[in-house]
């Protein structure tokens, strides 16, 4: 199915999203945000969407995924930017056929870089 995770932009706090941004880089692949990366120059809105969408994808695209507290939402707009492509799952009519978009893990010292998150 073509669906994004993306920002919800009524509901997000950007104070408090850092610990969501860190579970989603964490556990879903945030490498295309590094510096000098297809990604790296997205605004804040647009990373933090890109981090929940890696997540989503990564979970199969499981709506429990796409929530954060509420601060994000499932759309079904591409939610790319430019040259940065937000990668989906795509998934056959049976259900046995499974491609994943996936490129690594593990940005938090990225995000520290680009100024997302702070160091602790």
């Amino acid at each position: 199915m073509l669906q994004w995770c993306v920002v919800n932009k009524d509901t997000i706090n950007l104070d408090e999203v850092g610990p969501d941004l860190d579970y989603a880089c964490y556990h879903g692949d945030c490498t295309a945000m590094l510096y000098g990366s297809t990604c790296s120059n997205l605004d804040k809105i647009q990373n933090i969407s890109y981090a929940f969408n890696m997540f989503f994808q990564i979970q199969g695209q499981d709506v429990r995924a796409c929530d954060f507290r509420g601060s994000a939402m499932i759309t079904k707009n591409n939610a790319s930017v430019g040259s940065c492509l937000f990668p989906i799952q795509i998934v056959s009519g049976s259900g046995d056929f499974r491609i994943s978009y996936v490129f690594g893990r593990f940005i938090v010292a990225g995000l520290i870089l680009l100024g997302l998150v702070t160091a602790i």
